[in-house]
């Protein structure tokens, strides 16, 4: 499949010191997850962060069709990743608190890598989660993590249009690495 034909041209095309990440909607294939099919997919769900863990991805911000077997059983998946989850607008209904951390910072090339995750604000989530508007989140994410870092880099599943529009509405950010769109 896939997953090693990625691991076989990454390992030929890129030499030295690599950025991986993943912008979301990698562990099911529609949502919600029929019953009879749960089983099944989550365990090939599990398989992916396997696969994930051993290509050497870094970090990642969820897409909706992660949540499609439930929040529950996308934590309990999460916890075996090597990788980070990130989602800096993602908080937690019954508490208000950030449902992931809303960023990492990296070191590549001797420079300082700060990456903040975005979830589409008109994309549904599950009932235990509520989002925050995505472009005033990139803009406290940037304040927070100009001083703090050499490259600032939105990973995001909001899609393009969306993305187009943050570049437009937020200074600061170096880069966006999106997801969500299917004109691929």
């Amino acid at each position: 499949g896939g997953i090693d034909r990625r691991y076989n041209l990454v390992q030929q095309l890129l030499q030295g010191e690599k950025l991986s990440v993943d912008s979301g909607d990698l562990l099911y294939k529609s949502a919600p997850v029929a019953p009879f099919l749960e089983p099944q997919w989550t365990y090939q769900a599990s398989a992916l962060i396997d696969a994930y863990n051993k290509l050497g991805v870094e970090v990642f911000t969820p897409g909706e069709l992660d949540f499609a077997a439930g929040f529950e059983t996308f934590r309990k998946l999460i916890k075996k990743s090597k990788f980070k989850t990130i989602a800096a607008n993602l908080y937690l209904e019954k508490n208000k608190q950030l449902a992931f951390e809303p960023y990492i910072i990296l070191e590549k090339s001797k420079r300082k890598v700060a990456i903040f995750g975005l979830y589409g604000d008109e994309i549904g989530v599950p009932e235990e989660l509520t989002i925050r508007d995505s472009v005033a989140t990139a803009r406290e994410m940037v304040k927070l993590l100009k001083g703090k870092a050499d490259i600032v880099i939105a990973l995001t599943h909001q899609g393009l249009e969306k993305d187009e529009a943050l570049a437009k509405a937020v200074s600061g950010i170096d880069a966006i690495f999106g997801a969500h769109s299917q004109s691929f």
